[in-house]
């Protein structure tokens, strides 16, 4: 990565640590309390898509990658309209090339509540910073997966500002 994008990968690292971290359950108590005391609100389900049916690929301006690291689904206490947003699913998939990370809302008509990704491909790093209910994308659901489509604003390789013409393809299966 070049001297020039230290500061917004910086920021990316910390804005999906924290959303995940805040997705996790760990370190923090839940934003609301379990509608059923019995059963727990959070659930983990890490999976490798080399030995289950989970998978998450990735294609931004033409170029796919199948992620090739675990799938992580995992079930919280949803608030749609706190800050930052969240989904009662938070989805995550990651290897050294590529992450991706999204904030899902079951039975809504929008819901996918935040997403964030990076790609490194031979030119550079696509980017898209943590970015609660991005525009210009289709979010779709079927069984166990997960689809977004459409031009989100995303940072080029090679440049500072973020632009929304470039195509991106989201699919994760969840365990």
């Amino acid at each position: 990565m070049t001297s020039s994008h230290e500061p917004l990968a910086a920021l990316l690292v910390i804005a999906l640590a924290a959303t995940l971290t805040g997705c996790s359950g760990k370190g923090a108590a839940p934003a609301s309390p379990p509608v059923r005391s019995s059963a727990s609100t959070t659930t983990t389900v890490p999976t490798s898509p080399a030995n289950s049916s989970a998978r998450a690929q990735l294609t931004v301006n033409g170029h796919t990658h199948v992620i090739s690291g675990s799938v992580n689904c995992t079930a919280q206490a949803a608030d749609p309209t706190g800050t930052p947003p969240r989904g009662n699913l938070a989805i995550s998939a990651s290897d050294e090339t590529a992450s991706v990370a999204m904030s899902w809302l079951s039975n809504s008509a929008s819901p996918l509540t935040a997403l964030t990704f990076s790609y490194k491909v031979d030119g550079g790093d696509y980017m898209m910073p943590y970015y609660p209910q991005p525009p210009n994308i289709e979010a779709t659901t079927q069984g166990n997966t997960y689809s977004v489509k459409g031009t989100p604003p995303v940072l080029p390789p090679g440049e500072s500002t973020l632009t929304t013409n470039l195509p991106v393809e989201i699919h994760v299966t969840c365990p």
